[in-house]
């Protein structure tokens, strides 16, 4: 491990954890490039990077170093079949009001918790994010979701918005991993003759670890038995937000 970065090297796989956009030190960066030289493809998280990423970012070295070999983006919209995440989810139960409230704070999320500079700044930040996540929540309201966020921004402080966030993330997390991507990397083990290579992000490298070496993964639960498994005051504060943005009136 290299800081955030997670190797698990096996013999017909690398999986590498990070978080997005860590950068690999520059004493490290031939022995992160020497570690990728035996692979035959890779699969990764990240989609394209904005101009001013830095070189030595994980992703970006990785995408250098594959050099013609084959390499792919990890499907996280979307179903071979079509299906989107936004109707997976609803499928478990998890009302779209509540994707929506936890996209409306990625912008913040990004930001470490600091409130962006003017309210303006803010929604245009949402606006755009909400057009592209479309792409995985067809249902979701734009209009709904910024209105949502001011009001749960007036009856919450941000330590107990964080809790929620923490309270959440794992469970989408669990259903994105189950549903696409672990279809889409099986089906690239099966395309690749040789070692593979996947970068994602480090809460889904255990995961997919386990699932390339054979072992059982289990169906998430619904969202209503997931949030049973929470402690009392979480619940009650998943609960609170969850009444919260399902009493919006347009």
């Amino acid at each position: 491990m290299y800081g955030d970065v997670t190797y698990i090297d096996r013999k017909n796989h690398l999986v590498i954890g990070v978080n997005h956009l860590h950068k690999i030190p520059e004493s490290k960066i031939m022995e992160f490039i020497e570690k990728l030289n035996p692979l035959k493809g890779m699969k990764i998280e990240s989609r394209d990077f904005p101009p001013d990423v830095p070189y030595n970012c994980v992703e970006v070295l990785a995408k250098a170093a594959m050099n013609g070999k084959p390499f792919e983006y990890i499907a996280n919209e979307k179903k071979r079949d079509g299906t989107t995440l936004g109707n997976i989810t609803k499928d478990y139960g998890l009302p779209i009001e509540v994707v929506e409230f936890h996209t409306s704070f990625i912008p913040l999320m990004v930001s470490g918790m600091k409130q962006i500079d003017s309210i303006e700044e803010m929604v245009d930040s949402m606006q755009s994010l909400f057009e592209s996540a479309k792409k995985r929540y067809p249902d979701l309201n734009a209009d709904r979701a910024v209105k949502n966020y001011f009001k749960i921004m007036e009856n919450m402080i941000a330590e107990k918005i964080i809790h929620f966030l923490k309270a959440y993330l794992p469970y989408h997390g669990q259903i994105l991993e189950y549903e696409i991507m672990q279809p889409d990397i099986l089906d690239f083990r099966k395309r690749i003759n040789g070692k593979i290579g996947i970068i994602i992000g480090n809460f889904h490298a255990e995961g997919i670890n386990k699932m390339l070496e054979g072992q059982q993964t289990e169906k998430p639960v619904s969202w209503k038995e997931y949030k049973q498994t929470l402690p009392d005051e979480v619940l009650d504060l998943v609960e609170s937000i969850e009444k919260l943005v399902l009493d919006y009136k347009d």
